[in-house]
């Protein structure tokens, strides 16, 4: 919240800004911060909480009227003016300043509005020109504030500074008009009053655009109509005194149209028109060139893509030549060590023939030898040389050791 250390205070203030609320929690800290930034200081706010039913609207509404100058008044919901009528009868600065809870005011509104109203006593009311923001945009900026440019169309933003001596004299804002265009039908009680006010030809009000405004249904309903054929009847004298003004300013404003269409219709033929096939036939040249464009993109795409493919194939093909070499080598050598595998194995099945033939030969040498041994062991001459192989045998080993023979 912005301070308040530059606040001056009277009793009671210059100025007291009423903001009615129903259920616009999300918007009204940014009405009440667009009247704390005011360079204009002697204020107070009154804030008037019209039966919201959103928690959150009413814990922001009581978080709000903590704030030095800012008091808040509840009741029963009775709409707009109902609200606006409350939050007056609570307020006690002599200039009231109706704002809405999702709209807000420039820093120096108040300023330029009281210094007005106090140079020109004879002025009633001070009005501005609007600034639409939201989820749509545009500018207001009436110029005439007579009765019959306000017969015609409201040009007083209700949001206007006016003094409290209105409402003293010409009563409050309509509480039965709960649809819209309350405001336009308070200013045409206080223009019947002789009141008298003018426009500051400047953007000083931000007027929020949403989709669920009571501004927004009241078009699209259809009911904008309804009221202002009532407010025809409730001031059929006034609408009959300026009967003429306002059919003037019917006809202006249908020649006007009419105009602007002829010229429309000219810049149409003799420009737009022109203009529109020189276009069309560049969109024409361009989207043939788009077209080739693509085209030469895709081809180079596509070829990108099989040269890609065939780099990939080769790479492919490489490695699978690279394998079969391999496994033929491998081949090759497993060739090469079976045969040496059949050649070792013949060069053994041969060693162990030979082996064999000579185990017999020495088997049978072996054999014969006994049996030549087996012959001279049985001989005679064996037993008869007994004697002398026992005599050389004594002979060859001497005498024995402790033989005492």
């Amino acid at each position: 919240m912005s301070s308040d250390a530059a606040r001056t205070f009277h009793n009671p203030p210059v100025v007291s800004v009423i903001i009615p609320c129903f259920n616009l929690g999300a918007f009204v800290g940014e009405a009440v911060e667009s009247v704390l930034a005011q360079t204009f200081r002697d204020y107070d706010v009154v804030l008037v909480d019209d039966g919201s039913t959103d928690p959150d609207t009413t814990a922001r509404l009581d978080a709000l009227a903590k704030t030095p100058g800012v008091a808040l008044v509840r009741s029963a919901n009775g709409g707009l003016s109902a609200a606006r009528n409350i939050g007056i009868k609570h307020s006690t600065g002599r200039y009231i300043c109706a704002l809405d809870a999702d709209d807000r005011i420039r820093p120096e509104w108040l300023e330029r509005s009281v210094a007005i109203l106090e140079s020109h006593p004879h002025l009633a009311f001070v009005s501005h020109w609007v600034q639409a923001f939201g989820d749509r945009t545009f500018e207001w900026t009436p110029g005439r504030a007579d009765m019959p440019a306000l017969l015609d169309h409201n040009v007083f933003n209700g949001a206007a500074l006016f003094r409290r001596t209105i409402v003293d004299t010409v009563g409050g804002f309509d509480e039965a008009m709960r649809d819209g265009c309350e405001d336009w039908e308070f200013w045409l009680r206080v223009l019947e009053q002789g009141f008298e006010g003018t426009i500051i030809p400047d953007l000083l009000y931000d007027y929020r655009q949403r989709g669920d405004s009571m501004s927004r249904a009241m078009h699209d309903t259809g009911a904008f109509e309804r009221i202002y054929a009532g407010m025809v009847e409730a001031h059929r004298a006034t609408f009959e005194a300026h009967l003429l003004d306002l059919v003037l300013r019917r006809d202006w404003a249908f020649a006007d149209v009419c105009h602007r269409l002829d010229n429309l219709d000219v810049e149409i033929s003799m420009l737009l028109e022109p203009a529109v096939a020189e276009r069309r036939e560049e969109l024409a040249v361009a989207t043939r060139r788009l077209t080739a464009l693509e085209t030469e993109a895709a081809l180079r795409q596509t070829n990108e893509q099989l040269t890609h493919g065939i780099r990939a194939l080769t790479a492919e093909r490489d490695q699978a030549v690279e394998l079969f070499g391999r496994v033929e080598h491998e081949r090759r050598q497993t060739d090469e060590a079976r045969r040496h595998a059949e050649a070792a194995w013949r060069d053994s099945d041969s060693a162990r023939q030979q082996a064999e033939r000579a185990w017999a030969e020495a088997r049978d040498a072996q054999a014969a030898v006994q049996a030549a041994l087996d012959r001279l062991l049985h001989s005679l001459s064996w037993r008869l040389t007994a004697p002398l192989r026992r005599v050389y045998e004594a002979l060859r080993l001497g005498p024995r050791s402790g033989d005492d023979r």
